[in-house]
């Protein structure tokens, strides 16, 4: 347990190798399969210099701490991690606690010992002393802190000493969790305030941690402290809970959905274009794009009013008829941009139009029309590359 373990061979030569493949697994299923989220660990990290030394190495191995958005955590399980915690912060992104190791590491007790099973205890003071000065130093250098033991799953009061102290997330058991409902509730009931930090909800934070029967044995304590006193009938109190639970899962789903699009918001697909018009552009991943004889649109789907972009050939006696906002060249072409603005109470946000004229603005048969709504006209535009007017 005390060994060659964790990050002292990552950067071995004699490891090398081997971590190399570990480094390809995860450089795959960012890369290739696109699980960009996935986040690096790393375990039983003695000290600052062999955190340099495992991320040197990861650098070599084609993975880089911060770039393409990769994360790079570190295990909490050695008092180490804890008396250095601003430095460890300086070089990783957070810290998982392991509250199995850190308790053997800080009692000096053999978890798997029976000799002496009686003195290792997750609970004992000087572990919870240690875990909630890592919190308070990781949150104060902005990073976040989890934790993976087996304590939580264990003791639900150790849970309770969690949330109190503002950690980040926590990590049950799946069999435990229908095991210690009762538990949970009892807790529950005697964490009032919310600890700084969270972000969200207490019932969406619960429902995160425990699913969903742990948030109904949540609500159903909470229930009977907060009503009891008025002898409302058992089934109120259990109409009064399911309407709680129906609540949070919805705030949650709400809360995942917006999420989603957001990170839907921020992929870009290239597409690129050579028939009546030339060109390569880049557009929202979560838009489709459709191809007609002399029209290429780009939309996100959602209705006539939603985003759009279109590259059109028009007849020149379908130009916009009024006065452009201006007149000028673009690409090499003379242009004219209009701006539509809805009317009354539309809900549309409005379109651009450039109009682009190959041969002048009075010798042209034919335009090019450029148009899409006002919120994403210039980004997409600012994209364009090679572009080119067939003749």
């Amino acid at each position: 347990m005390l060994g060659w373990r964790g990050a002292s061979r990552y950067y071995d030569e004699k490891y090398k190798s081997g971590f190399k493949l570990e480094c390809e697994a995860i450089k795959k299923v960012r890369e290739e399969w696109g699980l960009k989220n996935v986040v690096v660990m790393v375990p039983f990290c003695r000290t600052v210099e062999e955190g340099k030394k495992v991320l040197k190495t990861m650098k070599e191995f084609g993975l880089e701490r911060g770039k393409n958005g990769l994360q790079v955590y570190v295990m909490c399980e050695i008092p180490s991690n804890v008396i250095l915690a601003k430095e460890f912060s300086q070089i990783f992104d957070g810290f998982s606690i392991g509250s199995n190791d850190l308790t053997q590491l800080t009692l000096g007790v053999d978890r798997d010992s029976a000799l002496v099973s009686h003195v290792y205890d997750e609970k004992n003071e000087a572990v919870k002393t240690l875990i909630r000065q890592v919190i308070k130093t990781a949150h104060e250098y902005k990073r976040k802190v989890g934790i993976c033991g087996q304590a939580p799953s264990d003791y639900p009061e150790f849970a309770e000493f969690l949330v109190q102290e503002g950690i980040d997330s926590i990590s049950l058991n799946p069999d435990t969790v229908l095991k210690t409902r009762e538990r949970i509730a009892a807790m529950e009931k005697k964490v009032a305030v919310k600890p700084a930090g969270f972000k969200v909800s207490v019932a969406t934070k619960m429902l995160l941690i425990f699913g969903v029967m742990g948030l109904i044995s949540v609500l159903s304590g909470y229930a009977c402290q907060t009503i009891g006193n008025e002898q409302v009938l058992r089934e109120q109190a259990r109409i009064n809970m399911e309407n709680e639970v129906a609540k949070a899962k919805s705030q949650l789903k709400r809360e995942l959905e917006q999420k989603f699009a957001e990170e839907q918001a921020k992929q870009k697909s290239t597409y690129s274009e050579d028939s009546f018009v030339k060109f390569t552009l880049e557009y929202p991943s979560s838009w489709t794009v459709s191809h007609l004889k002399n029209l290429v649109s780009f939309s996100d789907g959602s209705s006539d009013l939603g985003l759009y972009f279109i590259i059109s050939k028009k007849d020149y006696s379908d130009r916009l008829r009024g006065e452009p906002i201006s007149t000028s060249t673009w690409k090499g072409y003379p242009v004219k941009t209009f701006v539509i603005k809805p009317s009354g109470d539309s809900d549309s946000l409005g379109q651009k139009v450039v109009e682009l004229y190959p041969d002048g603005y009075r010798k042209s048969i034919y335009i090019l029309v450029i148009e899409g709504s006002l919120a994403e006209f210039d980004e997409i535009a600012a994209t364009f590359k090679d572009f080119a007017i067939k003749k």
